[in-house]
């Protein structure tokens, strides 16, 4: 039985060693210098993920990256295009999608990368979204606010 085998105690100084070295230590003074903001962006990027936004813009490419940075900023921080390009810088979205230089001509060319590219994103999302299985009733509502009060 090995619960029966007698324990050797350590010496005096070994215990003293170890237990120096595994009390707790007094609190060091810590100087925070920078925060970025995440949660919300964390939020919004996770829900992102998980309607396979990424996907939908297609493969990885600077305006991929923009664009889809535009678009989680839009749903947490709306802003025009320069002011949101200054705002990624004081976030962890630049760095977590690499546009830490990314200025308001790269914002430009994305988007209209991403016009080229909304016949496909619609089609691909019709389906899963309008289909008799995910909407039933057959009902889509759209806001058009963001035209600034035109008519598409």
């Amino acid at each position: 039985n090995v619960s029966a085998l007698p324990v050797p105690a350590l010496p005096p100084a070994a215990l003293g060693a170890f237990r120096a070295r595994h009390s707790p230590q007094p609190a060091r003074s810590l100087a925070i210098f920078r925060s970025l903001p995440h949660g919300r962006l964390a939020a919004v990027a996770t829900m992102a993920k998980s309607l396979g936004l990424g996907e939908l813009l297609g493969l990885a490419r600077n305006e991929r990256s923009i664009a889809y940075g535009l678009i989680l900023s839009r749903a947490v921080h709306p802003l025009p295009k320069l002011a949101t390009t200054k705002w990624w810088g004081g976030t962890t979205l630049a760095s977590d999608l690499g546009l830490e230089d990314a200025g308001t001509g790269e914002a430009r060319a994305a988007m209209g990368w991403l016009v080229e590219c909304q016949v496909t994103i619609e089609t691909s999302l019709a389906p899963r979204h309008l289909g008799k299985t995910s909407n039933p009733p057959g009902l889509a509502c759209f806001d058009h606010s963001f035209l600034g009060g035109r008519n598409p």
